[in-house]
């Protein structure tokens, strides 16, 4: 019901969620995607896609050496090991630098 709060509020294009729960997003995801589209608003449902973190547990390990490379200044963005690019090259071509997928932007 959380999600469907933010969601009917916020209207995202995309919700991600990661975290040691999610490492079995398999059995959960399906449950979540099911009692969101009970709870949200019927339009806002409809637009918003809900997918687990590419980066599972590390996203947070990830989002934080960024904002320490970006707080000290580098002019060039580290690559992120076995992802094919960095955040900032993902952001700027309008795509979710969890998931590595194209926004509406750029559709």
């Amino acid at each position: 019901m959380g999600i469907a709060n933010v969601v009917s509020v916020l209207n995202p294009e995309v919700v991600v969620l990661g975290g040691g729960l999610f490492q079995a997003a398999d059995v959960f995801l399906e449950p979540v995607r099911r009692e969101f589209r009970r709870w949200a608003q019927p339009l806002a449902a409809r637009s918003v896609r809900i997918d687990p973190s590419a980066l599972g547990e590390d996203a947070g390990l990830y989002g934080c050496g960024f904002l320490a490379w970006e707080t000290l200044g580098s002019s060039s963005i580290p690559e992120i090991p076995s992802r094919g690019g960095n955040v900032l090259s993902a952001a700027k071509k309008g795509r979710s630098p969890e998931i590595g997928r194209r926004t509406k932007k750029e559709d």
